[in-house]
């Protein structure tokens, strides 16, 4: 996944020129297949004759995505790398473990792409550190939660806890203090979260409303870890419902600008986003969802719509209508035309006189 940095989901010619550089390099490996995942950033699937093969192909391909990156350095990126499986039935175990090392990105603040052996390794070398370092409360950073709570997806929640409770060390399990200072941190981060994004809601379940449930957490984790879950879960949910209604608002300028501009034979998917302040990956995504079309078949749906209208209501001829529909060679059009309507326009035409 990437993105200009501070600068979540907005149009950008050099996210544009990025996505090229990185088809450019995946066109090389006839054995990578490629998903683009819209707003979550693209997946890989290597293919391989052996271990060996896949662990070449793989160092081969990070290296040149990197390479690749390091020419853009406003642009933030982080990937997670799963285990290999020798069958295909056994895919979800490689994509686990590869989302666990990608919720990482909350964790480390630097550019990388990890495999979850190095977050095995990264676990054990910090796990029982000594009880006084870990108690450095100064050391915490509760901006992690914060970046997690503003781009973080529903299903990675048990991983970003799992891991940002061992990046803090076993203090967190072993202090009944410490553990008390963590979870109210998070309870306050994500109150301040939601009154940020402009919740109108800003009630959370709160931590300790009742001894028990101090004793509960204290004396077992998973407890914990429950509730952590519980108000993520929360906080997230909410944070997806005034999205939405920001991107219905989005796609409603987009369809006007389309309405407007529709006749143009230029106008294209970039543009719209671009008019809109989305990156064309993610307005592609949304206009889809919204409208449940794609952008070409909305287009083609409108433009055929207004021809149809042409054709009932005036006795303009086909090249002119073909024209003032935004198709410059009326033979496409009329091309067009039939496939979507198993009739060509003049057909159409003498239909409804």
């Amino acid at each position: 996944k990437y993105n200009i940095k501070n600068k979540d989901e907005i149009y950008s010619n050099e996210i544009l020129e990025l996505e090229k550089e990185i088809n450019n390099v995946h066109s090389r490996y006839d054995n990578i297949i490629m998903f683009d995942r819209a707003i979550e950033g693209v997946a890989f699937l290597i293919k391989g004759d052996s271990s060996e093969h896949l662990d070449s192909t793989q160092a081969a391909f990070i290296l040149r995505l990197k390479e690749v990156m390091a020419k853009y350095p406003h642009i933030r990126y982080f990937g997670g790398i799963g285990t290999q499986v020798d069958r295909l039935t056994a895919l979800s175990q490689s994509y686990e473990s590869a989302a666990r090392a990608f919720s990482y990105r909350f964790i480390f603040e630097k550019n990388d792409i990890i495999s979850s052996r190095q977050i095995s390794s990264f676990s054990q070398q910090n796990g029982d550190d000594a009880i006084l370092s870990e108690l450095e409360l100064e050391s915490l950073d509760f901006k992690k939660v914060e970046a997690f709570l503003k781009s973080g997806e529903a299903e990675e929640i048990t991983y970003f806890i799992d891991e940002f409770l061992k990046s803090i060390g076993s203090a967190s399990e072993k202090s009944f203090l410490f553990k008390q200072y963590i979870i109210m941190n998070i309870y306050f981060t994500v109150v301040a979260f939601l009154k940020e994004i402009g919740s109108p809601d800003l009630s959370v379940e709160e931590p300790f409303k009742w001894l028990g449930g101090i004793k509960e957490m204290h004396y077992d984790n998973q407890k914990a870890k429950d509730y952590i879950f519980r108000i993520f879960s929360v906080a997230i949910e909410r944070r997806d419902a005034l999205r939405n209604k920001r991107y219905h608002r989005i796609i409603d300028q987009a369809m006007e600008y389309i309405n407007e501009h529709f006749a143009d034979e230029n106008i294209s998917l970039n543009e719209t986003a671009a008019y809109v302040n989305l990156s064309p990956s993610h307005f592609s995504s949304v206009f889809s969802k919204e409208t449940g079309k794609n952008f070409i078949r909305y287009l083609t749906d409108l433009r055929m719509s207004k021809a149809r209208e042409m054709l009932k209501c005036t006795d303009m001829r086909c090249s002119d209508i073909s024209m003032a529909v935004g198709y410059k060679d009326a033979h496409y059009f009329s091309y067009l035309f039939k496939k979507l309507h198993n009739c060509s326009p003049m057909q159409y035409r003498a239909s409804k006189e």
